[in-house]
Protein backbone atom coordinates (compact mmCIF):
# COMPACT_ATOMS: atom_id res chain seq x y z
CA UNK A 1 0.00 0.00 0.00
CA UNK A 2 1.35 3.45 -0.92
CA UNK A 3 1.22 5.89 2.00
CA UNK A 4 1.44 9.66 2.29
CA UNK A 5 2.56 11.30 5.52
CA UNK A 6 1.17 14.64 6.72
CA UNK A 7 3.04 16.64 9.38
CA UNK A 8 2.08 19.96 11.01
CA UNK A 9 3.38 22.18 13.78
CA UNK A 10 1.90 25.51 14.84
CA UNK A 11 5.04 27.59 15.19
CA UNK A 12 8.42 27.82 13.50
CA UNK A 13 10.04 27.10 16.89
CA UNK A 14 8.60 23.57 16.78
CA UNK A 15 9.66 20.74 14.51
CA UNK A 16 7.90 17.82 12.87
CA UNK A 17 10.66 15.23 13.34
CA UNK A 18 8.93 13.32 16.18
CA UNK A 19 5.75 13.00 14.13
CA UNK A 20 7.75 11.93 11.10
CA UNK A 21 9.69 9.23 12.96
CA UNK A 22 6.52 7.74 14.47
CA UNK A 23 4.70 7.70 11.13
CA UNK A 24 7.63 6.20 9.23
CA UNK A 25 7.89 3.44 11.84
CA UNK A 26 4.13 2.78 11.64
CA UNK A 27 4.29 2.58 7.84
CA UNK A 28 7.21 0.15 7.98
CA UNK A 29 5.44 -1.98 10.59
CA UNK A 30 2.41 -2.29 8.29
CA UNK A 31 4.46 -2.92 5.16
CA UNK A 32 3.39 0.36 3.56
CA UNK A 33 5.67 2.26 1.20
CA UNK A 34 5.88 5.98 1.92
CA UNK A 35 5.25 7.56 -1.48
CA UNK A 36 4.97 11.20 -0.40
CA UNK A 37 5.42 13.54 2.54
CA UNK A 38 3.53 16.81 3.13
CA UNK A 39 4.18 19.35 5.87
CA UNK A 40 2.87 22.62 7.20
CA UNK A 41 5.47 24.24 9.45
CA UNK A 42 4.36 27.22 11.50
CA UNK A 43 0.70 26.86 10.50
CA UNK A 44 -1.98 26.91 13.18
CA UNK A 45 -4.48 24.07 13.31
CA UNK A 46 -7.14 26.79 13.29
CA UNK A 47 -5.88 28.22 9.98
CA UNK A 48 -8.32 27.85 7.12
CA UNK A 49 -5.48 27.43 4.61
CA UNK A 50 -2.81 24.80 5.05
CA UNK A 51 -0.80 24.51 1.81
CA UNK A 52 0.73 21.11 2.63
CA UNK A 53 -2.64 19.62 3.52
CA UNK A 54 -4.19 21.08 0.38
CA UNK A 55 -1.47 19.44 -1.76
CA UNK A 56 -2.05 16.13 0.03
CA UNK A 57 -5.79 16.27 -0.71
CA UNK A 58 -5.18 17.19 -4.35
CA UNK A 59 -2.70 14.33 -4.76
CA UNK A 60 -5.16 11.95 -3.05
CA UNK A 61 -7.75 12.90 -5.65
CA UNK A 62 -5.19 12.09 -8.36
CA UNK A 63 -4.63 8.61 -6.89
CA UNK A 64 -0.99 9.14 -5.94
CA UNK A 65 -1.32 7.07 -2.73
CA UNK A 66 -3.69 4.68 -0.96
CA UNK A 67 -3.53 5.81 2.67
CA UNK A 68 -2.96 9.22 4.30
CA UNK A 69 -1.11 9.06 7.61
CA UNK A 70 -1.15 11.78 10.26
CA UNK A 71 0.11 11.82 13.84
CA UNK A 72 -3.24 12.87 15.38
CA UNK A 73 -6.47 14.43 14.16
CA UNK A 74 -5.50 17.78 15.67
CA UNK A 75 -2.57 17.88 13.22
CA UNK A 76 -5.13 18.04 10.37
CA UNK A 77 -7.39 20.65 11.94
CA UNK A 78 -8.50 22.34 15.14
CA UNK A 79 -11.43 24.00 13.43
CA UNK A 80 -14.06 21.56 14.62
CA UNK A 81 -16.15 18.65 13.50
CA UNK A 82 -17.29 20.01 10.15
CA UNK A 83 -13.76 20.81 8.97
CA UNK A 84 -12.39 17.44 10.09
CA UNK A 85 -15.21 15.56 8.43
CA UNK A 86 -14.73 17.54 5.20
CA UNK A 87 -11.03 16.63 5.07
CA UNK A 88 -11.66 12.95 5.77
CA UNK A 89 -14.62 12.91 3.37
CA UNK A 90 -12.36 14.17 0.57
CA UNK A 91 -9.95 11.33 1.31
CA UNK A 92 -12.78 8.80 1.37
CA UNK A 93 -14.21 10.11 -1.90
CA UNK A 94 -10.76 9.71 -3.45
CA UNK A 95 -10.75 6.09 -2.18
CA UNK A 96 -7.88 6.90 0.17
CA UNK A 97 -7.87 5.36 3.64
CA UNK A 98 -6.58 7.37 6.58
CA UNK A 99 -4.49 6.47 9.59
CA UNK A 100 -4.10 8.42 12.84
CA UNK A 101 -1.09 7.34 14.87
CA UNK A 102 -2.35 8.60 18.23
CA UNK A 103 -5.98 7.57 17.69
CA UNK A 104 -5.55 3.98 16.53
CA UNK A 105 -9.31 3.40 16.58
CA UNK A 106 -9.72 6.35 14.20
CA UNK A 107 -8.80 5.00 10.83
CA UNK A 108 -10.35 4.61 7.43
CA UNK A 109 -10.57 0.89 7.98
CA UNK A 110 -13.19 0.78 10.78
CA UNK A 111 -16.99 0.90 10.99
CA UNK A 112 -17.24 3.67 13.60
CA UNK A 113 -14.89 6.11 11.95
CA UNK A 114 -17.46 8.92 11.45
CA UNK A 115 -18.46 8.88 15.11
CA UNK A 116 -14.87 8.84 16.32
CA UNK A 117 -13.82 11.59 13.90
CA UNK A 118 -16.61 13.84 15.17
CA UNK A 119 -15.66 13.19 18.79
CA UNK A 120 -11.95 13.89 18.35
CA UNK A 121 -12.52 16.85 16.06
CA UNK A 122 -14.62 18.45 18.80
CA UNK A 123 -11.87 17.79 21.35
CA UNK A 124 -9.29 19.43 19.05
CA UNK A 125 -11.55 22.47 18.61
CA UNK A 126 -12.03 22.78 22.38
CA UNK A 127 -8.29 22.53 22.96
CA UNK A 128 -7.72 25.36 20.44
CA UNK A 129 -10.19 27.51 22.40
CA UNK A 130 -8.43 26.70 25.68
CA UNK A 131 -5.07 27.64 24.19
CA UNK A 132 -6.52 30.95 22.98
CA UNK A 133 -8.07 31.65 26.38
CA UNK A 134 -4.76 30.94 28.15
CA UNK A 135 -2.88 33.29 25.82
CA UNK A 136 -5.47 36.06 26.31
CA UNK A 137 -5.40 35.60 30.11
CA UNK A 138 -1.59 35.81 30.09
CA UNK A 139 -1.64 39.00 28.01
CA UNK A 140 -4.30 40.56 30.27
CA UNK A 141 -2.24 39.72 33.37
CA UNK A 142 0.89 41.17 31.79
CA UNK A 143 -0.96 44.39 30.88
CA UNK A 144 -2.45 44.61 34.40
CA UNK A 145 1.08 44.43 35.81
CA UNK A 146 1.95 47.49 33.76
CA UNK A 147 4.08 45.81 31.12
CA UNK A 148 3.84 47.47 27.74
CA UNK A 149 3.26 44.95 24.96
CA UNK A 150 4.20 45.31 21.34
CA UNK A 151 6.96 47.08 19.57
CA UNK A 152 8.68 49.88 21.50
CA UNK A 153 7.84 53.37 20.23
CA UNK A 154 10.25 54.81 17.69
CA UNK A 155 12.50 57.51 19.10
CA UNK A 156 12.40 60.29 16.55
CA UNK A 157 13.90 63.78 16.67
CA UNK A 158 11.42 65.90 14.67
CA UNK A 159 13.53 69.05 14.89
CA UNK A 160 16.52 67.28 13.35
CA UNK A 161 14.30 65.86 10.58
CA UNK A 162 12.93 69.34 9.83
CA UNK A 163 16.46 70.71 9.79
CA UNK A 164 17.55 68.03 7.28
CA UNK A 165 14.47 68.74 5.16
CA UNK A 166 15.30 72.47 5.06
CA UNK A 167 18.81 71.51 3.90
CA UNK A 168 17.24 69.76 0.89
CA UNK A 169 17.24 66.13 2.03
CA UNK A 170 14.50 63.90 0.56
CA UNK A 171 12.23 61.91 2.85
CA UNK A 172 14.13 58.77 1.88
CA UNK A 173 17.50 60.38 2.69
CA UNK A 174 16.18 61.60 6.06
CA UNK A 175 14.90 58.11 6.86
CA UNK A 176 18.27 56.55 5.99
CA UNK A 177 20.16 59.18 7.99
CA UNK A 178 17.97 58.74 11.08
CA UNK A 179 17.51 54.96 10.86
CA UNK A 180 13.72 54.99 10.54
CA UNK A 181 11.20 54.19 7.82
CA UNK A 182 10.15 56.70 5.18
CA UNK A 183 6.59 56.41 6.53
CA UNK A 184 7.80 57.53 9.98
CA UNK A 185 9.43 60.60 8.44
CA UNK A 186 6.23 61.45 6.51
CA UNK A 187 4.06 61.08 9.63
CA UNK A 188 6.40 63.15 11.77
CA UNK A 189 6.81 65.98 9.32
CA UNK A 190 3.10 66.09 8.46
CA UNK A 191 2.17 66.91 12.07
Amino acid sequence: MRAAIYLRVSTNRQETENQRRDLLAAAEERGWTVAAEYADNGVSGAASRKPGLERLLEDAEQGKFDVAMFWALDRLTRRGIFDALQILYRLTQARVKFYSHKESFLDGFGEFQDLMVAFFAKLAELERRRISERVKAGLARTRAQGTRLGRPPVQFDKSRARQLRRRGYTYRQIAAEMGVSVATVHRALAS
